[in-house]
C-alpha cells in the first residue's frame, strides 16, 4: 500500500454512465442533509437535485468531472435547487472546494423563487487546470 497523496479528493463515485435517460444522480427531498466528498458524473439529467430543501450542505464534491477533477464526465445540469428551497449551501471549504464543471447545460441552476441559497468557494469551470 502506498500513501494517498490526494487526501482531500473524493473517493466515492456515483456514475450514471449506464443509467436510463433522464436519470438524476442524487435527488434530495430531506432537509438538513450534508453531502461531502462525492464524485457525481454522467447523468442525463441533474447530478444533484434539491427539491424544497433547506439547510443542505454540499462540500468537497466533484460534479461533472471525474477523479482528480481533470476529466469531463458531464451531467446535463450539475446542481439544481428548486421547489422553494432555501438556506442551502454549495460551499467549498478553503483548500477543499466543490468542482462543478463540464456539465452540458449549466453548473448550478436555482429556480422557483428560493431565497438565501449560498454558492461560495467553488471551482466552476470545464476542468481543473491547477490548484492554487
Amino acid at each position: 500500500m502506498g500513501i494517498d497523496e490526494n487526501i482531500h479528493e473524493p473517493k466515492i463515485q456515483i456514475d450514471g454512465k449506464n443509467s436510463e435517460e433522464f436519470t438524476i444522480g442524487l435527488f434530495v427531498f430531506a432537509s438538513q442533509v450534508e453531502l461531502h466528498d462525492l464524485i457525481i458524473v454522467n447523468f442525463s439529467s441533474n447530478g444533484i437535485s434539491l427539491h424544497g430543501t433547506h439547510h443542505v450542505l454540499i462540500s468537497g464534491c466533484y460534479v461533472g468531472v471525474g477523479p482528480g477533477g481533470k476529466d469531463r464526465e458531464s451531467n446535463y445540469v450539475g446542481v439544481h435547487i428548486f421547489g422553494g428551497g432555501y438556506e442551502n449551501m454549495i460551499d467549498g471549504l478553503p483548500g477543499h472546494p466543490n468542482i462543478i464543471g463540464g456539465n452540458e447545460n449549466v453548473g448550478t441552476f436555482i429556480q422557483d423563487t428560493p431565497h438565501h441559497n449560498i454558492i461560495h468557494g467553488n471551482l466552476m469551470a470545464w476542468v481543473k487546470t491547477s490548484w492554487a
